[in-house]
């Protein structure tokens, strides 16, 4: 199961983030590099940057968990 993590301004001041949490594998999804994003527009970037999609993981997945 994936799981929305928001991390609020525990980066940056100022700045919220978030990030994505695998509970099968206990660890945090990376995509391009990244394990944490401050927009929708980031991750989708980071996601489509991946060139590998999963059938498990479909972007619209993570869109509907994704909470702004």
């Amino acid at each position: 199961m994936i799981r929305f993590i928001d991390l609020g301004e525990q980066i940056l001041e100022g700045q919220k983030s978030f990030a994505w949490f695998d509970t099968i594998t206990d660890t945090f999804i990376e995509y391009d590099g990244y394990q944490t994003w401050d927009s929708w527009e980031d991750f989708a970037y980071s996601y489509h940057q991946e060139k590998v999609y999963s059938k498990f993981r479909p972007l619209e997945r993570f869109k509907k968990l994704f909470k702004a």
